[in-house]
């Protein structure tokens, strides 16, 4: 393999290792999705046209 190859093998895997070990997949999952929309959405419902 050429060292270009070997360096994005490394990166694709030391990206995925983080993922798993910072378990970001938590913010994933349809139960966080949800509670960030509705938190997004009241938010927006009480002031919709001023900018954060």
């Amino acid at each position: 393999m050429t060292r270009g190859r070997l360096l994005a093998l490394a990166a694709l895997l030391l990206a995925l290792a983080s993922f798993a070990v910072l378990d970001l997949g938590r913010f994933f999952s349809l139960a966080y999705l949800q509670a960030s929309h509705a938190g997004l959405s009241a938010l927006y419902n009480e002031a919709p046209w001023t900018p954060s």
